[in-house]
């Protein structure tokens, strides 16, 4: 299945020089899905059999370049959806019920990329929510090098499991050596494991990743630098929300021990910002709720229509933002960090005034 539509101008930039392999704000974008059945991998040290399913972003005009791949991962959140709206952990889904895709809950965000030049994978892990996974991280982290070595081999060969399951031609268009990771919640905290340093040997032949985001992250499941497990030489960004009383303010505390840099490491604290707002899937429709309603204790007043309790502790009103509004600025953030990191671009920090974002520092250190 294949759609198209023209990529919206982006929020206003500061840029000082830009990379020649990216296209212009405004390029025609693709979106095209694939499917390679509900049980076609079996995760790593585990029983689970789990789809390999992914939604692509892409220019229209690929060229003659090789452009590089971001691949975006979703956390925990329910699988189907029977015809009354009522929400499940099932996988597969049973007959009678419906997928919740919550891959394609950062179309937005793909779209963007993708109309800079960049080749944007959104894969699926709903059978790791819905099988109960004891290792959800390690699980995902499994996942996206079993989809990274699809697309290794795509792009050298124009074989394997994708050939042919796709309307472009990506035979030689992706540069797989420059490679970009975005996860938002468990899949935040998937993208930092797989990145680690200790976790190197698992990336797929032919793979390196060059940047790494960190969306709303959880840290239940994460190791930790105490572990063994850290980030080394690869840029590194977390982005949270005052408001988010799901992982609360758990990416600040990846950011600081997680990290063991050589490279530029920080975050984004974005004023308002809950948890879920950041993906469609998880915004509407079944199973969807606003987590910034779930602040504790419980027994505390609501705030007034339209504000929201910071996480901080303080429980200071703010203003929360729209689903709209969360999604325009953490897609700014998100993409001046991969075009800066993977497209060499020059730019600051997104020009924006719809609500305060402070900008986290980290005093990187060497092991």
């Amino acid at each position: 299945m294949i759609r198209t539509r023209t990529l919206l101008a982006a929020l206003a930039l500061a840029l000082t020089s830009t990379a020649t392999a990216t296209a212009q704000p405004g390029s025609t974008v693709d979106t095209a899905d694939y499917n390679l059945g509900d049980a076609a991998f079996t995760v790593p040290n585990s029983p689970l059999p789990v789809e390999l399913q992914g939604e692509v972003y892409y220019p229209h005009d690929l060229g003659d370049v090789r452009r590089p791949l971001i691949m975006l991962v979703h956390g925990l959140f329910k699988t189907c959806a029977d015809a009354s709206g009522t929400a499940s952990f099932d996988w597969p889904c049973p007959p009678g019920t419906r997928q919740l895709h919550s891959e394609r809950g950062y179309r937005d965000l793909g779209r963007e990329l993708a109309g800079h030049g960049y080749i944007v994978v959104s894969i699926s892990s709903n059978g790791i929510n819905g099988q109960h996974s004891n290792d959800q991280v390690a699980d995902r982290a499994a996942l996206m090098n079993k989809h990274l070595e699809l697309w290794q081999r795509l792009s050298a060969s124009g074989t394997g499991a994708l050939a042919g399951k796709l309307p472009a031609d990506f035979t030689h268009r992706v540069d797989m050596t420059k490679v970009g990771t975005m996860g938002h919640s468990r899949g935040g905290a998937a993208v930092i494991q797989q990145a680690s340093h200790q976790q190197r040997k698992a990336w797929p032949e032919g793979v390196t990743i060059r940047a790494v985001a960190a969306l709303a992250p959880a840290t239940a499941y994460t190791p930790d630098g105490s572990t063994g497990n850290w980030i080394t030489d690869i840029p590194y960004t977390v982005i949270m929300g005052t408001c988010d009383w799901d992982t609360r303010t758990a990416g600040s505390e990846l950011l600081h021990t997680t990290v063991r840099h050589t490279a530029p490491a920080g975050g984004y604290l974005i004023h308002g910002a809950n948890h879920n707002f950041y993906n469609t899937t998880w915004s509407n429709g079944p199973g969807s709720f606003d987590d910034a309603k779930n602040y504790e204790p419980k027994d505390k007043p609501a705030p007034p229509a339209g504000q929201c309790y910071s996480n901080d502790g303080k429980y200071t009103e703010q203003k929360q933002l729209t689903q709209d509004q969360q999604r325009e600025v953490g897609d700014a953030y998100l993409s001046t960090f991969f075009r800066r990191y993977l497209g060499g671009e020059h730019l600051e920090d997104p020009v924006q005034h719809v609500t305060p974002v402070e900008r986290l520092r980290l005093e990187t250190t060497r092991r």
